[in-house]
């Protein structure tokens, strides 16, 4: 199968959907797998399995819709995508999204001994 042949079917209709369809079960699987592992081996949540998921995807994605759209909005011009902007949005992992979750999780119900 050539190099064209593969893109052509990842980017029709068809392959499309079994992309998307390959992504949820995957999506579906891990979460299954890792919640039943964070409850039965590691003692903890599920809630605070998905804590940690979000902290690392909800700080980039605020600071993308900003960087991306609103700024550029106010300001009139696109963004400048370069190192800078790479290592600002590596550091709203840790910096902005972790204590954004921690913020939401403080008021949630613990589990027994924790």
């Amino acid at each position: 199968m050539s190099t064209a042949t593969i893109q052509h079917s990842l980017f029709d209709r068809d392959g499309l959907s079994r992309v998307a369809r390959a992504g949820v079960l995957t999506g579906i699987t891990d979460g299954l797998f890792s919640s039943v592992l964070s409850v039965a081996f590691y003692h903890s949540t599920v809630q605070r399995l998905f804590q940690g998921v979000a902290s690392t995807l909800l700080g980039p994605f605020i600071w993308m819709v900003m960087s991306l759209a609103v700024i550029p909005l106010l300001l009139q011009r696109p963004p400048a995508i370069n190192i800078r902007w790479l290592v600002q949005l590596i550091g709203h992992i840790p910096f902005v999204g972790i204590p954004i979750v921690a913020s939401i999780g403080r008021g949630a119900p613990r589990s027994e001994g924790r």
